[in-house]
């Protein structure tokens, strides 16, 4: 079998993590390791030795690919970027690429395309299969080390965003769930209008600002949207949050210690008016977010779209599955445990993880059923 050398600097794979770093140091290559396919890629390859580069060349796709099966079994091993003919003995480097597409380790490895033929077909055909790169002989052997730097650098980044091994969570909502959504909402939205009057007037009344209080969410699939509420707080209240950090219900708890600020919550947060308290104990001050459902931000049930603040701390894969649920305003949350100052962050987010792996239409009638008992307890307490 077919092995380049394994790279022994760890130290300056460690610093390869900076994309800064990476651009900067052009010049060294480190011992990068090379698949050539074909006969085009070679003079280049000859080149970039001078680089430190080593380089392995495979004739046809069938060895190419049988080269690739065999060292993805020590990924140390695998090339750091292949660079195929369009066309070689075998078959074509679309045919290569659709291979090892199944492969984890081979599907990451920055695939770049090369031909003599300057056809804008071919060069839209690569990049509708997802291939990285596709150049046109002769070209200069700096520009591709240039790319491929880039391009292991892209890669990697984007490798922390999949789920190896994991179910594929679809975040599309049905058209039931969705048309459910807009006929409550709506249905809603017309009772409730002479509550809704009463309470804006209230609101006028009792302090300056704006009736409606407008802040930014993240919601499903790290969509970031306007979400409306009732205003519950003296206005200016935004730039007293820092100031009031050291009062966070969730300050002490596991994985909000050592600075996480994962989720933040106050008990009796000074900001909140009168008026606003019984708005906030009555969840009357979410209503508004009905027209976030009738525009399709979020749906009636779902995980609490969060606020940015919060939201961008929860980008490891355990935290982020809980963003591809559709974002909702009555969720697994607030039907189980809401307010139980006792709950952690982890086992808040377990519940937001379980609705978005097994969330369907029975599911959300439940949890609606189970809104109003909820509700009912909230104001009591």
């Amino acid at each position: 079998m077919l092995r380049f050398e394994v790279n022994k600097n760890e130290a300056l794979l460690q610093k390869a993590n900076s994309a800064q770093y990476q651009f900067q140091q052009l010049d060294k290559s480190d011992g990068r390791k090379m698949l050539v396919v074909g006969k085009h890629g070679k003079p280049a390859a000859d080149e970039l030795t001078d680089l430190n580069y080593k380089y392995q060349q495979a004739e046809s796709v069938d060895e190419a690919h049988s080269f690739l099966e065999k060292t993805a079994t020590y990924p140390n091993e695998l090339p750091d970027a292949i660079v195929c003919d369009l066309e070689v003995t075998g078959g074509s480097a679309f045919d290569l690429y659709s291979k090892i597409q199944g492969n984890h380790f081979l599907s990451i490895i920055p695939f770049i395309v090369i031909t003599d033929i300057n056809d804008a077909q071919l060069k839209s055909k690569a990049r509708e299969l997802g291939i990285d790169d596709f150049y046109t002989a002769p070209f200069d052997s700096d520009d591709i080390h240039a790319r491929i730097s880039f391009l292991m650098q892209f890669k990697k980044e984007k490798r922390k965003f999949n789920f190896s091994n994991e179910k594929v969570y679809e975040n599309q909502i049905s058209l039931l769930k969705r048309a459910i959504d807009v006929i409550i909402s709506l249905a809603a939205l017309i009772i409730l209008s002479p509550l809704l009057l009463l309470v804006a007037i209230i609101i006028k009344l009792e302090s300056k600002g704006s009736v409606i209080y407008v802040s930014k969410r993240v919601g499903t699939g790290y969509n970031i949207f306007d979400l409306y509420k009732f205003r519950s707080m003296r206005a200016g209240s935004d730039v007293e949050l820092k100031k009031l950090m050291h009062l966070n219900q969730y300050k002490d708890q596991g994985d909000n210690k050592a600075g996480e600020m994962k989720f933040f919550k106050l008990d009796k947060d000074p900001r909140v008016t009168l008026w606003g308290k019984f708005l906030r104990s009555s969840s009357i001050d979410e209503i508004p977010q009905l027209l976030n459902v009738i525009k399709g931000d979020m749906s009636i049930v779902g995980n609490r779209p969060l606020p940015l603040y919060e939201a961008e701390q929860l980008t490891r894969d355990v935290w982020a599955k809980r963003f591809l649920a559709p974002a909702g305003l009555t969720g697994l949350w607030q039907v189980s445990r809401r307010g139980n100052e006792e709950m952690s962050v982890s086992e808040r987010v377990i519940l937001d993880n379980t609705y978005s792996e097994n969330h369907s239409f029975w599911l959300d009638m439940k949890i609606i059923l189970k809104t109003f008992p909820a509700l009912i307890s909230k104001i009591h307490s």
